[in-house]
Order: C-alpha cells, then structure tokens, then sequence
C-alpha cells in the first residue's frame, strides 16, 4: 500500500558480516574434517552476497586460503585420495587424528572471529583513513610544488626552456612514486599476518574514536577520585560535549588546562606539613572536607588516571590538527541544513523581538538555538535498548549489592533479609524510582519527546551526581572509591548518559514499530525473542504502554490482538527464513543426528520428569547432614501426679556410635535364629544409617529431683492401688537438636517427644504392696523396698526430622526379648545426715540379659540407662525446598504441572490454520503498514487495515489465498 523502505526489508536481503561469520562457523563446526571445514570456509555461502560500495571488508573475501596449509589446498584439488589416507588408520591413530580436527576446527573458528573484528574495526575506521591518505596526498603533492618552485628559481635563464621541460614530466614521476608507494604499503598489510592486521585495524579504529577515548579517561579518572576536583568533568561531558555535533576547540582547551591544573592541586596537597595529612582521622570520614574535595594525601601523587587522561587529550589534539579540524570552528563544518535552520532561526528571532527583548535573548541564545534545532537533525538514531540495558544492569546491580547502597541489613544480604519476610523501605524506594525513570523514559521515547528528554536527561545527570558523590557516601559511612558496586553503577549509568545524549543530540526515529530484536530474523534473535516472551509481565507492561503513550484509534483489545499477531508474525517469519536457509529434501528421512540428537534428548528429559522424584530422593540423601539431639530428657510418672525420676543427657552423657558397633550390631543380626524376611527388614533399615547418626543416651540411675508429695495426692494414689484400679506408669521422653541452618526450620522440628505406658493391673500384687508401703512412709531405713517394670524403657528409637520418634518393628522383631528394659525401682534416703527427711528415687537396668550391648552404653554399669536413638539426616539449605513437600508432594505439585503444561504445548491441532502458513510476507507488510498509517497520523486507515486483519483471521478461505507462495 505504501512504498518505503524499512531496516527489516534491508536485513532480509541482506546478509551482514556477522551472519557471514556465523555460517562460517557453523560450517566449520558441523564438518567431519579439518578437510571439509577448510572447504566449507571456502564454498561460498547460499544466499548471495549483494555488492555494496559501502561495503569493502567481507570476512569471505579477507579470508585467504594461502593462509591454509599446503596439503589443505592439495586434498581439495584430489578428493578420491581422502579414503586411501583415512583407510588404515588404526583406533589411537583415529583418535589422535580427531583431536588435531578439534584443535584445527578452533584454530579456524578463532581465524574467523579475529577476520570479523579487522574488518568491523576497518569498517568503523575507514572515513579517518581515508581522509588521511587524502590528507598525505595533499602535502606530497605542496612538497613538490615547493620543491619545483625552488628548482626553476635557481635555475638559470639559459636553460630555462630545458629545465622547464625536464621538470614538467617529473611531476607525474613524483606522484606515480607516491601512488606506488601506497599501493605498496596496502600489498604489504594483505601479505601480513592476521594478528597484526587486526592490530593495525585496531589501531585505526581507537585513532578515529579518539573522542570517546577521551570520554572514557574523565569518567575513569572520576571513578577513581569521586571528588570535587574531578567532578566537572563527567559534567562537562553528559551536559555539553556529548549534546553538541562536535566540540569545540576551546572546550578540549579548557579541558587540557583544567586537567594540568587539576593534577598539579593533587600534588601540592601531597605534602605531610598539612594538618589533616598527619593524621588519618579525618581520613575514614567519606564527608569530610577533604575527601570530599579530592586533596587528601595518595601513596602516589599523579594516579594513573591522570597520566592516562592527559595522555588521551593530548593525542587526541594531535589528531584534531593533523586533520585540519583544531582552528575551524564547528560551525563552518555544519551541514547545510543546519546552516539554513540557524539562518531561519535567527530571522525568526530578530522579526519577532523587540530590541529590549534581543538584548535577553544574547545571553540564552547559544541554548535556545540548541533547542530549537532538536528537530532539525539530519541522521537520526534508535539507542532506546540500550538505554534500557544499562538501566536493568543497574537495577540488577541494586538487588543483589544492595547493603553499599543502603542502611547496612542484618548480614549484608538483601536476599536474607527478603528470605525473612523483612523489606527495608530504603530498598523497595530505590527499586521504585529505578523503575520510574525507566516508565518515564519510555514514555519519552514512545511520544518522541525530544525536548522532554532533554530536561529528563539534565534532571539525571545533575541528581545521580548529587546522589552518588555527596549523599550515598553519608549513608553507607563508606567513600565513593572504596565501594565497588556504586563504582559499577556509575559506570553503567555513565555509558545511558553517552546514549541518552545521543538520543537528545539526533532525536527520535520518525517510526517506532515493534521490539528492537524484531529487525534481524535469525535463529539468535529469535532465542531472545522468545527469552522475551517468558520474562513475566514484561511483555504486558510494554504493550500497555505503547497503548498509553501513543496516538491510535485502536482499543486496549484491538491493540492487544494486533501486539499478538505481530509476535506471532516475526516468529513465523524467523520460522520460514530458516526453512529457506536450511532447506530439506522432500521424501527423505530425517538424518539419525536429528532424530537421536533432539528426539534423544527430549525422551531423556521426559524420562526424568517422570522419574524425578524418586530419583532426587534416592540420590540427594547422600548429600544430607546428620542431625544428633543435644539434649535428651527423661520422665518416670505413676498416673498423672508429680514425676518419680527426672535425669537430663547432655554432652558426654550422649556418645556416638563407632564403625566396630556397627558392625557388631549387623554381624548379631545375621546371627540370630530369625525369619530372613525379619533379618532383610532389620538390614534395610540400618542401611539409611551410618555410625555418626546413632547416639547412645546415658541416664544417671538417681534422680535429680529430690522426691516431694503432698499428703492428700498421697492418700488419692494408696486408694487407687488399694482399690486395685489400673494405674499407669509412664516412661517420657524429649529429645532437643539444633537448626542447622535457619532455611530448613521448616523441615526440621527443634523439640520431639514420645512416651511408652505400662499399666499396673489388679494381678501386679507386689508392685502394688511396694508402692502403698513406699508412699505410706513405713519402710525401715534398714529394708530396701524394690519393684520392677517390666518392658518401661525402650531400648531402640527412631528419631525423624520433623515427627515424633518412633519405635522400630523390624528390631521389635528382630530382638524381642530385649526391645524394652526392665527397670528396677526403688526410694532411697540419705543415712550420712541424722533425722534427714531427704528422700530420693533410684532406677536401674541390673538384672537384664541383653543380647546386644554396644560399647558406647553404660548399661552395664548399676548406675546408668540407655537408650539407642537411630536418627534421620536432614537436607541441606539450597535442597530443603524440595524436599519438604516429600515424594508425593513433589509429584503432585511439580511432574503434574509439568505434564499438563507440556500437553497443551503439544496439541497445537487448533492453531494449525494460524502457525502453518506458508508465507507471511503479505501479512507482514500488512501489519507494517497498520504502523506507518499510525505514525503518520491517518487513524482512519489504520482502523481500515485493522479490520481487514481481522476478516482475514475470521476466514480461513482468505487467509489462505493471502499467505500463497508467490509464483516464481
């Protein structure tokens, strides 16, 4: 509909040198030789190259095969020698052959990258070259005009007419020489080798950037200092060089003086006879004065920054007057459209000012004619995603070093603190207004603001100075040279003022349609496309935005739906380019590389979904940590009354298991007379335990507490036995561990209890008798009364993470007789002290025959009790959110989410009809179009085109005829 021409349309048809040099490497990596990667460098690619005189270095023509070995050239030129040459080759042979390929393959590999960089270095270059070999043309061409007019005025009358003639015909001879000597010098550089080409490329290339070198010496001499003294000049580059087409020569004058200046200040402030140089008390303070103005003492007065910086400017003004541009003005090297508008602009001004009002307008006018030529630019240039770039790196810069930008957190780690459930205010409003300044730099960009950016772009440069230089360094207690991510910050924010004030100085493109990786289509645009696509609320947000902040007679949903399509459109076409580029041969199978290479690995990864669970819990348990009790302790109740026996474990009262116990134990196992299911069950639970997870626990037999009891609890607990009433004797137990690590609090319960009862029935005539005598206070201090309970104390324990402990069937079954201990119980007074009414309860295990006793329990002294306890490990931090949803959890959270999302990626039979379209040519020059009727203002046709879209996907019979192949 319309005739333009659009920077896809040119990338469509043309190749660049990057894509030149990724097939070349792609060549090179899929050759099977270093025979045929030398002749896939060599086969020219399949799309033509088209010839551009923009265009002189190509990575396929400044590649030269005489650079190759000779029997490269010789095996190309005979290929039916190749099997006679790999026939006999023995396996060590092969194998030391194909690691001469690989290495081959990367010493090509590298070759193409570093002909890539000469030539991009060439290309950026090639104006400054030029204009110097023109420029030595030129003084050849005056030194020989100076020397003939020497000869013929020292020559005399008489043989004027001979000399003249002679003369004459010198004077091509000169310049012949002079062409043949530079025709020499280009031969020569072809001839020599890659590396100094790309040296003297990249010499050319910083020599015609020599402005940014200089750029980059202030903003790193001022990352260095971070002071008054070298503040002014990232300001004098963000707030006037880099605005301006071309600064001027007073401006690198007073840059150079500054900087002399500048470091002579340092130097003479070095000396110690100055206060705060005798002391470093000052020193630590980022406020003081002295830091603040940059004349505190170095170990070296002249940093290399300086050196560095001065170094840069006065090259760079040896490269302004060698070119001719140190005395003209910029002025007089303007285009003539910038000529033409100073020209109307001036008329303008002196036809509608009065005389008063021109006297004003003298002192602002250099400003306003800035302004008002912020339209008027010639070249205008797209830089909005890197803005954005460095914008998200400083965002991401915040979030992860946050504690040298703020309030110092808990630990230094914003993601701690997070993890706590703790957001510091300070945080969320740095994270706030860095993404304020990037909606509103969007909306800028979106309105094509230029003036509006221009103040955005004042407004930044002047606050993040105040901010980082003067405000931040009060904050953290810490100066802007020592804090490296600030350092970082500042650096990425300098390199979006360089773009920003290019953006200001060429002004915003005309059309702004679609994302910035919609302008190549390839497979690595298409990646981050797609990379894109997955950000989270990225996507929306942008769309949303382009809704707002531009003028269309489209819906929200309208715009939405046409976002949508035009997604879908660059997808599609990144999808046929790739056929195009690929082609595959019809009736043919599919090569065994792509069917065990893509549908291998996507089978692997299916099985390990499927699988997953069990897996990470059969295979992650080898990674967990023991987790032993610190503290265990020990109640003895009859009925629900005051406790009988109370002992605490601690320390070396809890001894671990030995390898030799172990052992021990399983060699027992094996021993006894059992079923060999009861034994293989007995062997699988120990197999989930090694020695450092099983603790004995040691109970001192007397109790700690000193036994007390009212009379009226008394007469209750001498009626129950009397009555013959059951009354239950309760063993409890409470088992403490420390949290290994705060992230695993949920997995992992601090405190757990269990008990064992046994009841004391009418039958148990002598426990009954024992305790009514005991509690009536009729036992001779001479007569021991005793009594024993049977099966009260349980001998094996399994202690979990997170459940209460847990008794062991398979050892129930395995060690039936001596699962639980006997205890034998018994009061005891004290008989060194008279009329002592102190009495006690004393418990031990004397009597028991067990089978199994290992080492680390005291059992077998009178004295003690022991205990077993196997227990589980934990999960570390980085797994334990894994694992506290267990298998099943993670199988109904995880594998069925993923099924299902995998599912309806797969049915794709309803978007059959919009995803197979041949050619989407048509469609997306429709869709551009929508675009540059929009930019152009004509909403009425861009409803028009709008609706035809949709009838287009509302009928499949026009859909179909309008995505037709065209006929060759």
């Amino acid at each position: 509909m319309f005739d333009y021409e659009s920077d896809e349309e040119e990338d469509e048809g043309k190749q660049d040198e990057a894509a030149v040099a990724q097939e070349q490497i792609i060549r090179v990596i899929a050759a099977r030789d270093k025979y045929a990667a030398t002749a896939a460098l060599q086969k020219p690619p399949s799309t033509p190259l088209p010839e551009s005189p923009s265009q002189e270095f190509l990575p396929i023509e400044d590649f030269e095969p005489t650079t190759l070995p000779a029997t490269t050239t010789t095996t190309i030129m005979e290929p039916t020698t190749m099997p006679e040459l790999t026939a006999p080759i023995e396996p060590k042979e092969h194998s030391e052959k194909s690691e001469k390929s690989v290495f081959f393959k990367i010493r090509l590999i590298g070759q193409i990258a570093l002909d890539y960089f000469t030539n991009f270095f060439n290309r950026n270059s090639r104006d400054y070259r030029d204009v110097s070999k023109k420029l030595g043309q030129m003084k050849a061409q005056d030194k020989i005009a100076q020397q003939d007019q020497l000869r013929r005025s020292q020559a005399g009358n008489a043989a004027t007419t001979v000399v003249d003639l002679d003369e004459d015909n010198c004077v091509p001879v000169e310049n012949d020489r002079f062409d043949n000597r530079i025709v020499s010098q280009t031969s020569q550089l072809k001839q020599s080798s890659r590396l100094y080409r790309f040296v003297d490329s990249l010499f050319y290339y910083i020599m015609s950037r020599s402005e940014l070198v200089c750029y980059t010496a202030m903003v790193i001499n001022h990352l260095t200092s971070g002071s008054l003294l070298s503040i002014p000049l990232p300001l004098s580059i963000f707030l006037w060089a880099m605005l301006s087409s071309r600064p001027s020569r007073n401006y690198w004058i007073t840059i150079i003086t500054y900087t002399e200046a500048m470091i002579v200040i340092k130097y003479i402030f070095q000396f110690r006879f100055y206060p705060w140089n005798a002391t470093e008390i000052t020193e630590m303070n980022p406020l003081s004065p002295v830091n603040i103005i940059g004349i505190n003492r170095k170990e070296n007065a002249a940093s290399a920054a300086d050196l560095f910086l001065l170094l840069s400017l006065f090259i760079h003004r040896s490269i302004l007057k060698q070119l001719g541009l140190w005395k003209a003005e910029p002025s007089t090297l303007d285009g003539s459209a910038d000529q033409d508008a100073a020209v109307s602009t001036e008329q303008e001004i002196s036809s509608s000012q009065t005389s008063k009002k021109k006297t004003n307008f003298y002192c602002f006018g250099p400003f306003i004619n800035f302004c008002r030529r912020l339209h008027q630019a010639l070249f205008v240039h797209d830089v909005y995603a890197s803005l954005f770039f460095c914008d998200f790196i400083n965002m991401i810069i915040v979030i992860c070093f946050y504690s040298q930008f703020g309030e110092r957190a808990s630990g230094n780690n914003v993601v701690q603190t997070i993890k706590e459930n703790k957001v510091p205010v300070a945080f969320l409003v740095m994270l706030l207004i860095q993404f304020l300044l990037i909606v509103i730099d969007r909306a800028l960009y979106l309105r094509r603001n230029v003036r509006g950016k221009l103040f955005f772009h004042l407004f930044q440069v002047i606050g993040v100075h105040i901010w980082l230089f003067f405000v931040l360094p009060g904050i953290t207690h810490t100066k802007f040279r020592d804090n490296v991510a600030a350092q970082f910050w500042y650096l990425f924010k300098c390199i979006y003022f360089g773009y920003s004030s290019t953006q200001v100085r060429l002004g915003y493109p005309k059309r702004i349609a679609g994302n910035f990786l919609m302008k190549k289509f390839n497979y690595v645009n298409q990646i981050l496309y797609r990379i894109y696509l997955l950000i989270p609320f990225l996507l929306e947000l942008r769309t949303i935005m382009d809704w707002i902040f531009t003028d269309t007679a489209l819906g929200l949903s309208s715009w939405l739906q046409l976002e949508d399509v035009y997604s879908n459109m660059y997808l599609l076409k990144c999808s046929r380019w790739a056929e195009k580029k690929y082609p595959t041969e019809r009736g043919v199978t599919r090569p065994k590389l792509t069917k065990y290479g893509v549908g291998g690995s996507l089978l692997v990864l299916l099985i390990l979904l499927i699988w997953f669970p069990l897996l990470f819990f059969s295979f992650s348990s080898s990674f967990y940590q023991p987790n032993p009790p610190t503290e265990v302790n020990v109640e003895i109740k009859v009925g629900p009354y005051l406790p009988i026996y109370h002992m605490t474990a601690q320390d070396i009262d809890l001894v671990s298991f030995s390898s030799t116990d172990l052992k021990i134990l399983r060699d027992k196992i094996d021993t006894l007379n059992a079923d060999p299911t009861i034994k293989d069950s007995a062997y699988g639970f120990l197999r989930d335990f090694n020695y450092d997870d099983i603790r004995c626990v040691n109970l001192f037999a007397t109790s700690v507490d000193i036994w007390d009891i009212s009379q009226p609890v008394r007469d209750t607990v001498v009626n129950n036995l009397r009555s013959n009433l059951t009354v239950p004797v309760r063993f409890s137990y409470t088992i403490r561990r420390n949290q290994l690590d705060q992230d695993n609090s949920a997995d992992v319960a601090a405190i757990v209890t269990g008990e064992n009862t046994i009841s004391i029935t009418a039958n148990d005539k002598h426990i009954r008798n024992a305790l009514i005598q005991i509690l009536n206070g009729t036992v001779d201090a001479q007569i021991a009364i005793n009594f024993t309970i049977l099966n009260l104390i349980p001998r094996f324990l399994h202690v979990k993470p997170k459940a209460n402990p847990e008794e062991i069937i398979a050892f129930k079954n395995i060690f039936p007789r001596d699962y639980y201990g006997n205890i034998t119980m018994g009061l005891n007074r004290t008989k060194t002290i008279p009329n002592s009414t102190d009495v006690w309860w004393e418990m031990s295990e004397h009597g028991n025959k067990y089978s199994y006793t290992p080492s680390c329990a005291y059992s077998t002294n009178h004295n003690y009790l022991s205990m077993l306890l196997f227990n589980d490990k934990v999960s570390p931090a980085n797994i334990s959110f894994l694992t506290r949803y267990g298998i099943i959890g993670l199988y109904t959270t995880f594998v069925v989410v993923v099924a299902r999302l995998l599912r309806t990626v797969l049915q794709t039979s309803r978007t059959i009809m919009f995803y197979e379209l041949p050619s989407v040519e048509r469609l997306w020059h429709l869709l551009r179009n929508i675009y540059l009727v929009r930019e152009n203002g004509m909403l009425r046709i861009e409803e028009e085109l709008f609706a035809k879209l949709i009838f287009l996907y509302r009928s499949p019979k026009t859909l179909i005829l309008f995505t037709k192949p065209k006929s060759k």
